[in-house]
């Protein structure tokens, strides 16, 4: 038979280090927006309907990714509290055994 363990603690913390990563990627994308917004201005025409579109697009993808790793966070941290609440309950019943 094979031992399977979990360490509900190691969820939450990898549930945190997806917020975390996710937060910090935003705010890269953030700056680096900013920096292109300035280069932007002195676009005109088919460069900048180009970047525009290129940009809806790539917010369009970060936004799905923030959202699937908060997802995966949430699961990660649900995951955690059941293995938790699982060993309470399993040792109530040796206690009560």
């Amino acid at each position: 038979m094979h031992d399977f363990s979990v360490d509900p603690l190691a969820l939450e913390v990898s549930a945190a280090e997806l917020r975390t990563e996710s937060a910090r990627i935003g705010a890269i994308l953030a700056g680096l927006e900013q920096e292109v917004g300035r280069l932007e201005a002195s676009w005109d025409g088919d460069a900048r309907s180009a970047y525009q579109r290129a940009q809806r697009s790539w917010s369009a993808t970060f936004s799905e990714m923030r959202d699937l790793l908060e997802r995966i966070a949430r699961a990660a941290d649900q995951m955690s509290a059941g293995y938790v609440e699982s060993d309470r309950a399993s040792a109530k019943l040796f206690r009560n055994g």
